[in-house]
């Protein structure tokens, strides 16, 4: 493994090579207050640390060549910065060489101070890893677990394969230091001139490095909640103390939690846009939202026969929703074409929109705008929506909100959208591919079917946000394939 380091400014100065004299007069004039010890400890851990604190009780005592000296166990160290499922550590010292030790072996090995800096004791490892002048310990976790553990990391989406690079395994990637100039400024003294330059030092992965294949372009998500398109040569500054930074020709993003290679087209925000534009050229529109239906559900409910007549409207097209991907989120962005960086809508239980959907703004024109829904209207907005009960108990709304829609069609709107549910609340409970929830969906393709064949103009069918299977049921939320993509179908019966 290929390791690019920077080196930095010595940290710990002043201490006698190995005397307990030198440590124990260190103590004494901290007057057993805390001991700073600059150096990082960062990678797959709750909290990276710039200088670790110790309690001088901390320290304990081993015997090396004749002497006694002060130390501190390893691994106690190291577990300050609280790794999370720790494999590996790596120890890398001012000189550039650096040590790979298994975390699970730290056993009978110790950090001590002298004149060099943080040094590495082993009764163990062999000698050469006893690295001196330790400027950074980086700290690798176990890639099985560490997706769901860890958090300052980066997934990956290619094709149909989901990744997870951690903070460990990014810090260990080969990387590229630029200084980027962020200001100068001038100073006169006694008639003289001063100029100075400020420069911020940036340690850059390139992210064709975290792809598993050749990739041109990518979608970025930020933990704000927007979508970067960039070229697949953009660059991730991984050692900023804000977290990571994309950086590309046309802008940065900041806190970046995952990316798509190669993305499709299309995105959920598309939807508000065909809305507008078709309800503005005068063209009815009719919007048919099955929850949870996404792209890799619609194929395998194709594939059994589940939706002959979804599947007679044309090819979908494959498209990204927003993360995460929960239908608070998802469905504001397909109705206002922004997303959650914009809508103001980034989790469950908001509702609060700082934007308007296009229902609002079509109404303004002179549009009769309608959503038709279940017992809950999902946002605080001025949309004309019908609400819908379980009159007959039967355990779902769907069959009221399809009876509904045959009742506001009479009406003829310019724009109506038909929100169903029951495929989503059973993909929950029984699993997305389950026969319980295929079947649910092959209902909703029948009252499809029958909505279309009363109305005139152009039809939408789309879903907010996919399912992936869990334990025995499904659930949704996560940057994954099966979340993250979704159909959107058009269509025109005039």
């Amino acid at each position: 493994m290929t390791i690019v380091l920077m080196l930095a400014a010595a940290f710990i100065v002043g201490w006698a090579a190995g005397s307990r004299s030198a440590f124990s007069k260190l103590v004494m004039s901290r007057q057993n207050s805390e001991l700073n010890i600059n150096v990082k400890i960062s990678g797959d851990v709750k909290n990276s640390l710039f200088d670790v604190r110790l309690n001088p009780d901390e320290l304990g005592e081993i015997m090396q060549k004749g002497n006694r000296i002060k130390v501190i166990d390893a691994k106690k160290f190291i577990d300050k910065a609280g790794p999370v499922s720790p494999d590996k550590v790596f120890l890398i010292g001012r000189d550039g060489i650096a040590a790979e030790l298994e975390y699970g072996k730290l056993e009978g090995s110790f950090f001590t101070i002298n004149d060099e800096g943080l040094c590495f004791l082993t009764r163990n490892f062999p000698v050469n890893t006893q690295i001196k002048g330790i400027e950074e310990i980086i700290v690798k976790g176990d890639e099985k677990v560490l997706a769901d553990r860890v958090s300052g990391g980066i997934f990956v989406i290619q094709g149909d394969e989901l990744s997870y690079k951690s903070p460990g395994e990014l810090l260990m990637l080969p990387y590229q230091r630029e200084l980027f100039k962020v200001g100068e400024s001038t100073r006169s003294v006694d008639g003289n001139e001063y100029k100075g330059v400020v420069y911020q030092s940036r340690n850059l992965v390139s992210i064709l490095s975290i792809l598993n294949a050749p990739a041109r372009k990518i979608a970025a998500y930020s933990e704000e909640g927007d979508i970067l398109y960039a070229d697949a040569d953009a660059r991730l500054q991984i050692n900023s103390p804000h977290g990571l930074i994309l950086h590309d020709a046309a802008g940065q993003m900041k806190k970046p939690i995952g990316i798509v290679a190669d993305p499709p087209a299309s995105v959920i925000t598309d939807v508000a846009e065909a809305i507008l534009e078709k309800a503005e050229q005068g063209r009815k529109v009719m919007v048919v939202y099955i929850d949870g239906m996404g792209y890799e559900i619609y194929e395998k409910a194709k594939g059994k026969d589940c939706i002959p007549f979804l599947s007679s409207l044309g090819n979908p097209q494959k498209a990204l929703t927003v993360f995460p991907p929960i239908t608070d989120v998802t469905y504001s962005s397909m109705v206002t074409g922004k997303t959650p960086a914009y809508t103001g809508i980034r989790s469950r239980g908001d509702s609060d929109l700082k934007c308007d959907t296009v229902f609002e703004t079509l109404s303004r024109s002179g549009k009769r705008c309608i959503v038709v829904e279940g017992n809950i209207k999902i946002l605080k907005d001025d949309s004309a929506t019908v609400l819908n009960i379980d009159e007959n108990k039967d355990g779902f709304i769907d069959d009221e909100i399809f009876d509904s829609s045959l009742k506001q069609m009479k009406d003829r709107p310019d724009v109506m959208l038909v929100h169903f549910h029951s495929y989503d609340d059973l993909a929950h409970e029984y699993g997305p591919y389950s026969l319980k929830a295929m079947k649910q969906l092959q209902i909703i393709d029948g009252w499809t079917e029958k909505l279309v064949g009363n109305w005139d103009g152009d039809i939408i069918v789309t879903a907010d946000h996919g399912l992936h299977e869990e334990g025995e049921g499904g659930n949704h939320g996560s940057f994954c394939p099966e979340d993250i993509f979704i159909p959107i179908i058009y269509s025109s019966k005039m």
